[in-house]
């Protein structure tokens, strides 16, 4: 079996992540987050990959905290399990998405910037706490 193995691009080590860790599953497809306001639910989070082509500056809000952690595919079921997704922006022009807690702000909270510019992607981890969850960007 292959073991997958992590890299920390602030300290230049690379690990293994702890079995709390889970990744998006092979053959993973991406989900189309849509060129709108609409929530980024759930399911599209752990699919592991989300692609968005926006035509204008969109802020797209998360699913709740609730359903993250029930989504049983991403293995939040303990305190300090986490899950990484990727959000690729596919706009050619200036055009930014931004994550936002709008939809569950006192259960969600947001740590790092939650920008992902045209042309750009970034990767994010979401930790449960309790019945809350943190979402880091990376």
């Amino acid at each position: 079996n292959l073991v997958p193995l992590l890299w920390d691009r602030d300290t230049g080590l690379v690990y293994q992540p702890p079995d709390s860790y889970k990744t998006p599953g092979a053959g993973s497809t991406a989900a189309n987050l849509g060129d709108d306001t609409s929530t980024v639910e759930h399911e599209e989070i752990a699919g592991g990959i989300g692609t968005v082509t926006p035509t204008g500056n969109q802020t797209k809000p998360l699913d709740t905290a609730a359903n993250i952690i029930a989504n049983a595919d991403m293995g939040l079921n303990a305190d300090g399990n986490s899950f990484e997704f990727i959000v690729v922006n596919e706009a050619a022009a200036t055009h930014k998405v931004t994550l936002s807690n709008s939809g569950d702000s006192s259960n969600i909270t947001l740590k790092g910037d939650m920008d992902v510019n045209a042309k750009t992607s970034a990767t994010f981890r979401i930790v449960r706490d309790g019945s809350k969850i943190i979402v880091y960007r990376k």
